[in-house]
């Protein structure tokens, strides 16, 4: 089941949208959900203390989405509520949108509570994707246009990967941090294996 999050940082593009809808089963983190005010398909589930969502759209959205609610004084953020959630349904791919913004603490505290996950995870913005990587998802193989810029931030130590596929490929083995900035991507498809630890992939919009 492939599971798309909708946090609530920005409107989803129209690109993400047709990823968003594909989906088996959507859930909004907390404000995301007033995204779909207008859309003919809403939430299944909405994660979070709801107070990012005004009284109206909250009454519009009980109507068809269920909702899971928490405190607002709370050590995991409405983000991450959501992603336990999705890794509780045994998710086979999980989508996050709408994710990055001015709270750049919530956005890297995604990433590290992704990094443990065994399912697939890919973070979208409107200039690039993120793909977790880690043993669970390893190999790891993307198919991305010749000359497409990308770059690897280790998460979790030690860690231990290879590539094949970029002009300056990865042979990291280390209790140190990793980082690949701005490599080039030279063949058809990025095949990255982990043996340990953790990464994230971004690679560029075109």
């Amino acid at each position: 089941m492939k599971i798309a999050i909708v946090a609530s940082a920005h409107a989803p593009s129209e690109e993400d949208w047709k990823k968003i809808l594909k989906a088996d089963f959507i859930i909004a983190a907390d404000g995301g959900a007033r995204f779909f005010i207008d859309s003919t398909r809403k939430p299944d589930l909405i994660v979070g203390d709801m107070d990012s969502l005004a009284p109206d759209i909250l009454k519009v959205m009980k109507l068809e989405s269920s909702l899971q609610f928490h405190p607002i004084e709370k050590a995991q953020t409405d983000l991450e509520l959501s992603l336990k959630e999705a890794r509780r349904r045994l998710a086979s791919q999980i989508d996050v949108f709408s994710w990055a913004d001015h709270r750049m603490d919530y956005g890297l505290d995604s990433l590290y509570s992704a990094s443990e996950s065994t399912q697939p995870i890919d973070f979208y913005t409107h200039n690039c994707q993120l793909h977790i990587l880690n043993q669970h998802r390893s190999p790891c193989n993307l198919r991305a246009d010749h000359g497409t810029k990308v770059s690897v931030y280790s998460l979790r130590s030690p860690i231990s990967l290879r590539s094949k596929g970029l002009k300056w490929e990865l042979a990291w083995k280390g209790d140190s941090i990793f980082r690949s900035q701005s490599n080039r991507v030279t063949a058809e498809q990025i095949h990255i294996e982990v043996d340990e630890g953790a990464a994230f992939l971004l690679v560029e919009n075109p």
